[in-house]
């Protein structure tokens, strides 16, 4: 996880949040992401960050998540918010162990549920959640800006 990492892999997985949001539908600049990953690494909040990296100082990969509680649940459940590789390190696995650890981790800590949605058009992703076993449904996507 993410909290307890050196201020490089902070830097690292603000960087990566950054590339993936310029190859979705909706890009942020950097100090956007900067601010949501110091609001995520703050122990009282429900976010949850993880990294995979290669050595000591290459990360490859970063899932942000939340916690949350829900009646469809009936306890707590685990939301994927992002999860990226960098281009060069995919299709070799780190996807799919970055999930399984976060799968594993949710169920140490009484998570009954994992969530989470992708854009249609996301293959990658498609079969990522596809291969781990994952139900993939319709489903429509709703929201409104609070702040502008």
């Amino acid at each position: 996880m993410l909290p307890d990492s050196p201020k490089f892999r902070i830097e690292g997985f603000n960087q990566l949040m950054w590339h993936q949001r310029q190859a979705t539908k909706s890009p942020r600049d950097l100090d956007h992401i900067q601010k949501a990953t110091e609001l995520a690494i703050r122990n009282e909040t429900p976010a949850r960050c993880f990294v995979a990296a290669q050595g000591e100082q290459l990360l490859v990969g970063a899932l942000i998540s939340n916690i949350g509680v829900g009646i469809q649940t009936g306890g707590y459940y685990l939301w994927i918010n992002d999860i990226h590789i960098m281009e060069s390190h995919r299709n070799m696995g780190i996807g799919t162990k970055l999930l399984q650890f976060v799968t594993n981790w949710a169920r140490e800590n009484d998570c009954l549920y994992m969530a989470a949605s992708r854009d249609t058009d996301n293959l990658a992703s498609q079969q990522l959640f596809a291969n781990a076993g994952w139900q993939q449904n319709e489903m429509t996507w709703m929201d409104t800006r609070l702040v502008t």
